[in-house]
């Protein structure tokens, strides 16, 4: 599992991307943020981060050069790529190897950089933690899984009217959807953040393979 923050205040751009993430076949969890006191609360509690994307500058001024910084003695495998359309010659040590997309960056792209950071961790963690083989290894057991399991399976449902709750999230607005989802801009209420919510469409949380490819 891979943990990504994205720090934008553009709520198109998040949306932009979580549509792209849905094409990755890797398994990740994402933050988002608009700013970077709300990115700290985000990954308050997170043992692991394993990618930032950001803008470079917000719009009061401030450089996310810090805050990286600040999340890499946190993180020490941390990636990082900026989102940017402003000049850079005067930040290039403070830039060091980090990469540059634009903003909004190029989706391609980005996904191949997500690939390649998912790549590159899973092969270290393989190395800081090697596969040991018992001297009398353990039999086989074998688990049989039916039905029964797929009753764990949590049912999305969604309403499209501004202002219903769904748990700790309050929907602002509906933002777009393709066939099986649709993605809301709302309101964590618990820590105040504006966060882009993909949902399920009522119509397919009855079948047990959607419910199953959309977790």
């Amino acid at each position: 599992m891979m943990n990504i923050l994205f720090i934008t205040e553009q709520q198109n751009v998040i949306q932009d991307i979580l549509v792209a993430l849905k094409q990755s076949e890797g398994l990740h969890k994402t933050f988002t943020a608009p700013c970077f006191e709300s990115a700290r609360r985000a990954i308050g509690e997170v043992d692991t981060l394993d990618a930032l994307i950001t803008v470079t500058f917000t719009s009061n001024g401030s450089n996310a050069f810090d805050l990286r910084d600040e999340f890499t003695r946190k993180f020490p495998n941390l990636r990082v790529a900026f989102l940017n359309n402003h000049d850079l010659s005067g930040w290039t040590k403070r830039l060091g190897q980090d990469t540059v997309f634009g903003n909004p960056p190029d989706k391609k792209a980005l996904l191949e950089w997500l690939d390649e950071v998912m790549s590159s961790n899973a092969a270290e963690r393989k190395i800081s933690a090697p596969e040991t083989i018992p001297e009398h290894p353990l039999p086989l057991q074998i688990v049989e899984t039916g039905d029964e399991n797929d009753e764990d399976l949590p049912i999305a449902e969604t309403v499209t009217a501004p202002g219903k709750h769904l748990g700790d999230y309050e929907l602002v607005r509906f933002i777009g959807g393709d066939d099986t989802t649709e993605t809301h801009e709302a309101l964590q209420l618990s820590i105040d953040r504006p966060v882009a919510l993909v949902l399920l469409k009522p119509e397919f949380t009855k079948q047990k393979n959607a419910v199953r490819t959309f977790r």
